[in-house]
């Protein structure tokens, strides 16, 4: 009888070190219960999946991303009509936008390829809300003393592709004195209402002197190029959701350095970087989201004087994806 308790007791705890070894993260993440399921693709990212329309979807768990064929854009698009900035002898070539007292106004769907300097003036894209607007930025220098750099009423999305080989740069004033809507009041040198992509091979370097660098008041997407970021509070806003699936990104922010902060809908208000090379200098907090930060394929390097990563929601960082400097 001893000898066959003695092998009941051995079999209970076989079984008891097997469950406990099958429970074990073998992947780096500050919340167990955020674990994707890694789905092996082309591109690397945690799950993706073609939609009908050439879209790709990123997934992770329940937070995803749509890449649509818009988001995809290049500078190979057929040009509608052609913007040559130059102060008081900016020209258009075209139809779809007038130029007035410094400001581009972009009133009608289309593609544009935008050249040249603004020493002071604006950019500013208001069509109806079913309108896509395509802003192909081709050695751009834009700079404003009284209003976003790059602002978005209304529409239905902007795409905004550097083309190749290019460095554009947008600037704004530390106060806003002109007002083009009293329902929209942008709070970024680049800012969207809208859902807002930037793609490409160029360079973007953005100055927000006002207040955040790049925002955008639903989703932002950074697909590739390279980014040099400064701004006196947030870096990189997406109210919605920002996602990042490449590119060279550089942010040095007074506030949080990347953020996301829809607090109303619980599918929203999260960062997901799956690609891509992401540093990050903030005075508070480095990647803040409200529901979820997700980082599979991509790698961050954060130096920040409040917490690296900021979420009570779902936090879930490949191995070796994020580098925290003292």
């Amino acid at each position: 009888m001893k000898k066959i308790l003695s092998l009941i007791l051995i079999i209970c705890l076989s079984i008891t070190a097997f469950a406990a070894c099958d429970n074990t993260q073998t992947s780096g993440g500050q919340n167990p219960q955020a674990t994707p399921t890694p789905v092996p693709t082309p591109s690397g990212n945690t799950s993706t999946n073609q939609g009908e329309d050439d879209s790709i979807i990123i997934k992770c768990d329940s937070w995803s991303a749509t890449i649509t064929k818009f988001d995809s854009k290049g500078e190979d698009d057929d040009i509608t009509t052609g913007i040559s900035l130059a102060d008081a002898s900016t020209s258009i070539d075209g139809n779809g936008a007038i130029y007035k007292d410094g400001k581009v106004v972009i009133s009608a769907a289309g593609t544009y390829l935008v050249t040249g300097t603004l020493t002071s003036g604006s950019i500013i894209v208001d069509v109806p809300e079913l309108d896509k607007v395509h802003l192909i930025l081709k050695g751009v220098t834009i700079t404003s003393k009284d209003y976003a750099a790059i602002c978005v009423i209304a529409g239905d999305k902007v795409t905004i592709t550097l083309a190749e080989g290019t460095t554009n740069t947008l600037t704004d004033s530390a106060n806003y004195t002109f007002s083009y809507s009293n329902l929209v009041i942008p709070n970024a040198c680049l800012f969207s209402k809208e859902d807002l992509t930037i793609n490409g091979k160029g360079t973007l370097v953005v100055k927000g002197n006002h207040n955040n660098g790049i925002t955008s008041k639903d989703d932002l997407k950074i697909l590739d190029g390279t980014y040099d970021v400064t701004a006196v509070n947030h870096g990189i806003r997406g109210n919605d959701s920002v996602l990042i699936n490449g590119g060279t990104i550089k942010v040095y922010a007074g506030n949080d350095g990347i953020k996301s902060s829809n607090t109303l809908e619980s599918s929203k208000g999260c960062i997901l970087i799956t690609g891509g090379t992401v540093n990050v200098k903030a005075t508070d907090d480095g990647i803040q989201a409200v529901s979820a930060i997700y980082i599979t394929e991509g790698k961050a390097t954060v130096e920040c004087s409040g917490k690296t990563i900021n979420c009570d929601g779902a936090v879930w960082t490949n191995k070796g994806a994020l580098t925290e400097v003292e």
